[in-house]
């Protein structure tokens, strides 16, 4: 703040100021500004780390399909009209495996969108589907679309068919609360689970739990995407019958039951 001093003429004569020193302000502020910066560039990290973990998801069950697929089309080559179909059940996998590098491409900038009609029921469901896959587990979401998707058709499909051509009956769960529902109605059926730990719906976790609380003593055969370290310490239990890393061929899913039956027996 400054006022003149006037003599009698009315022309300024002295000058006379006062001055605040704003430099404790000054440095709050700033170190304010980049405490703010540093929060929104952790939020930028886990946000990113979620979505890449939730396509990360997506990529891992394309590999199973096609791994998968194919395992089982070397298997059928003696029966042509079979092996096709594993075959095209293996460039299906592998459309959408490219349609998802697209759509990264374009959301990078370094691809280019393209303009046509869509199904919109579809893209809110696949859109859904990653989402389920990239939140926290504590978000719930939920969309009015009235016709489901079967989340994971492919590895469910693909399995089951390494299943049944080594001659198992294989019922086949969409969700957790489904898995469990069957569980609970054919227990002295089924000799073990084979459980993903992400899913719609009910978690792999609380599934695990569900299934353990029925019979404590059912063999579960957990397959996941990640680690078995990351997996154990996700369900944080040592009860675990044994693991499965996604993509797998026919012989270790094989070597997996192998040890479920050596356990039991």
């Amino acid at each position: 703040m400054t006022n003149f001093i006037l003599d009698e003429s009315g022309q300024p004569t002295q000058l006379i100021g006062v001055t605040r020193d704003i430099s404790a302000r000054k440095t709050a502020e700033a170190e304010k500004r980049l405490l703010e910066t540093k929060m929104l560039q952790m939020q930028k990290m886990e946000s990113l780390g979620l979505l890449a973990g939730g396509i990360a998801h997506d990529f891992n069950n394309f590999l199973a399909s096609m791994l998968g697929n194919a395992d089982l089309a070397r298997r059928a080559l003696s029966r042509p009209e079979e092996a096709e179909e594993y075959l095209e059940r293996v460039m299906k996998a592998t459309e959408r495996a490219a349609d998802l590098c697209q759509q990264l491409l374009a959301y990078s900038g370094k691809g280019k969108f393209v303009v046509e009609p869509v199904d919109i029921a579809g893209q809110v469901l696949d859109l859904e589907q990653l989402l389920r896959v990239s939140v926290p587990k504590s978000i719930h979401i939920k969309s009015n679309i009235s016709e489901g998707l079967h989340y994971d058709e492919a590895i469910r499909q693909t399995t089951s068919a390494m299943l049944t051509m080594n001659g198992f009956d294989v019922p086949l769960a969409t969700d957790g609360d489904e898995a469990v529902h069957i569980y609970r109605h054919r227990l002295e059926e089924i000799q073990a689970v084979l459980l993903d730990l992400t899913m719609p719906g009910m978690s792999g976790e609380e599934t695990f739990a569900q299934l353990r609380a029925i019979n404590p003593e059912v063999s579960i055969v957990l397959s996941s995407g990640y680690n078995k370290r990351e997996t154990t310490a996700q369900l944080a239990s040592d009860e675990l019958a044994t693991f499965l890393q996604k993509p797998y061929r026919i012989a270790e899913l094989m070597h997996a039951l192998d040890s479920v039956a050596r356990r039991k027996g």
